[in-house]
């Protein structure tokens, strides 16, 4: 409310029961308007529980994720994130650039034998970075074409991958 203004939301009664079966209808109603994932409530509800692991946020935050992976992953909302991240003084502006660092369509070199991932690129432009390249455009050209390879690789996107085969890779390896 102190971020939107109090004006911009209202209160409504939406159903009155006794004491011994509040909690019971405050996970109802958090669940009939999905108001914790699509709303303002930071818990399911009930005894007021806060659902969000601060250890599992920052491990994700610390392997690279950007808040909207962690929503995600961990099933979350954005305002669990944030407040976390903000309790551990991550600024708003290292939060904005990993997003925007996120937004590329991530890529995969891949072991021309095996066709295994080695390395994950945060985007078709970090690729061309990393290895030395002045442009991008090579790689929209080969991505998924396993016949053609640039410095030794074959690429992909990765998307086209498990998690759990991308998930342990060097992010953005300078080769």
């Amino acid at each position: 409310m102190k971020k939107y203004g109090v004006n911009n939301f209202f209160i409504e009664l939406i159903e009155e029961c006794d004491d011994n079966i509040i909690n019971e209808r405050e996970i109802y109603w958090i669940n009939f308007y999905d108001s914790y994932y699509k709303g303002y409530n930071s818990t399911l509800g009930g005894d007021g529980y806060i659902l969000t692991d601060e250890k599992n946020i920052m491990l994700l935050w610390e392997k690279g994720y950007d808040i909207k992976s962690i929503e995600k992953k961990l099933n979350t909302t954005h305002y669990a994130i944030t407040s976390v991240l903000n309790k551990n003084k991550i600024s708003v502006f290292e939060r904005t650039q990993r997003a925007h660092k996120n937004e590329g369509k991530q890529i995969v070199a891949l072991d021309k034998e095996t066709l295994q991932p080695l390395f994950l690129y945060s985007s078709q432009s970090e690729a061309a970075r990393c290895l030395g390249l002045k442009s991008c455009a090579r790689f929209s050209r080969i991505l998924g074409d396993y016949t053609k390879t640039s410095k030794g690789f074959c690429w992909d996107l990765a998307s086209k991958f498990p998690k759990e085969k991308i998930l342990n890779l060097s992010i953005d390896h300078k080769i």
